[in-house]
């Protein structure tokens, strides 16, 4: 779905310290996934909250979001989602983390995908935006190649290969027909490097 630009909310005037604090509450709140007390999880947003998922687009609204997460959650119950990394600011908040499939491959590595969320916080330390960033198209690679189960590292390797060649196939075509540019003769004037020879 192509992101669309919403006008970001003035952040809370919150310190660093009670920003932190929020995003912990924040990341307990999760536990909600399991336990399915969606309101639980739905309070921590403000009343008036938007939040941009890739897939679902903007939602406007705690009673929307909160309906919303119980249903992007149904059949996701294994998943679990390790913060790698958090960046606080005053009323503001990026992290990164994993949506981590249950079990893993025959390699030992998991079946996961990164993405990144920006929050930013009102007065209360509830959630007045929520940006969830990640790669579509990678998702869609990594639930299939788990979902088929031991044909899922064929459907993998197949579908990993036109990236790379689309991506040659369009630089090459790109240097077949940019104009090339001009070279600067000795007295002054410019050659075409694109004429032909007479």
């Amino acid at each position: 779905m192509r992101f669309q630009f919403e006008p970001a909310p003035v952040a809370g005037k919150l310190s660093v310290e009670e920003t932190r604090a929020a995003y912990q509450r924040h990341l307990l709140s999760k536990g909600a996934y399991k336990g399915g007390d969606w309101e639980r999880m739905g309070h921590i947003y403000d009343e008036n909250a938007t939040y941009h998922d890739t897939f679902y687009g903007w939602l406007h609204g705690r009673p929307a979001i909160t309906r919303w997460l119980y249903e992007s959650m149904i059949g996701l119950e294994e998943w679990s989602y390790p913060v790698q990394w958090v960046a606080v600011d005053e009323g503001r908040v990026v992290a990164h983390w994993l949506n981590r499939l249950p079990g893993q491959r025959r390699d030992g590595s998991y079946f996961e995908f990164p993405g990144v969320s920006c929050l930013t916080f009102n007065d209360d330390g509830q959630v007045l935006r929520q940006v969830d960033i990640y790669d579509g198209i990678e998702t869609l690679k990594v639930v299939f190649e788990y979902k088929l189960g031991p044909l899922g590292g064929l459907f993998r390797a197949v579908t990993d290969t036109p990236g790379p060649v689309m991506r040659e196939i369009t630089r090459w075509w790109l240097r077949l027909f940019a104009k090339k540019p001009a070279i600067q003769t000795g007295d002054g004037s410019a050659e075409d490097t694109d004429a032909e020879a007479s």
